[in-house]
């Protein structure tokens, strides 16, 4: 599951609003990718994941054409 998919399941079941802005502890329990249970994504260049308002896409600190969530 991408981490918008999370964003608005997360949404949905706590009721939330378009302008709400969830953060990756509120996130974390239906994150069931990597090592570790839970565990938040990090971007394999280094940079770090912004969750974002839950009408705004996800994108990455690095940022730049090529680089996108």
């Amino acid at each position: 599951m991408c981490i918008d998919g999370v964003k608005q399941q997360w949404a949905l079941e706590h009721k939330k609003t378009a302008n709400e802005v969830p953060t990756w502890d509120d996130l974390r329990p239906y994150l069931p990718w990597g090592r570790v249970e839970h565990e938040i994504p990090v971007c394999p260049q280094g940079g770090k994941y912004i969750i974002g308002g839950l009408d705004e896409r996800p994108k990455c600190s690095i940022g730049g054409s090529g680089h996108s969530i």
